[in-house]
């Protein structure tokens, strides 16, 4: 039994030791373990600070093109407003410039039109009053009145002629609608007078 008791001793000696190396070999293997998972750790942070380095550096090459991209889009369409202004502003221009010219014309036919009648006018005139004056016979009344009147519209309608040769504004028609109107009583009152004569 002795013999039991000893190697029991023993056994649990060895038993012992064989714990207390398992216990420094599991510290060892554990310190070992944890450096390892350090050593992973580091590596992942490391791929994981490339990766996101690389994305970061991707994204903003992306973000530079397409600020690029809209730089290009916004100057194409400031370009293109500015060709389509101009071309409308062109044609506005061609089209007042027609308008300016046609509206030239027009004062310069109404003046010789308005200024050949005016002159006819003015002959008739002449020839009546020296029909009147040199008359031996007593001539109505109204004669020498509508003689006067006709030459003081007459003098009216120049003065207006000219204000509208000169001036920019005013309507060119409404213009001639008035001459002839005063033109057609004027030659309308000479006509009486020449009947009177």
């Amino acid at each position: 039994m002795l013999r039991f008791q000893n190697s029991g001793l023993l056994f649990l000696v060895l038993a012992t030791a064989a714990c207390q190396k398992s216990a420094h070999e599991q510290r060892d293997e554990a310190i070992a373990a944890q450096a390892e998972a350090d050593e992973t750790a580091r590596e992942a942070r490391v791929e994981r600070d490339q990766k996101v380095s690389e994305a970061n550096r991707e994204a903003t090459r992306e973000t530079v093109e397409a600020r690029r991209e809209a730089r290009q889009e916004t100057l194409d369409a400031v370009e293109d407003e500015i060709e389509k202004t101009a071309g409308a502003q062109r044609e506005a221009n061609q089209e007042t410039r027609e308008a300016i010219e046609a509206n030239q014309k027009s004062r310069i036919d109404v003046s010789k039109s308005v200024t050949e009648r005016l002159g006819e006018i003015d002959e008739k005139y002449r020839e009546l009053d020296r029909k009147a004056m040199q008359a031996t016979s007593p001539l109505p009344a109204d004669v020498r009145q509508n003689l006067d009147n006709v030459a003081r519209e007459s003098a009216s309608l120049r003065s207006e002629l000219k204000q509208m040769e000169s001036s920019a504004t005013g309507s060119v028609e409404q213009f001639r609608q008035r001459a002839d109107q005063k033109l057609d009583e004027l030659e309308r009152t000479l006509d009486r007078v020449d009947d009177k004569i």
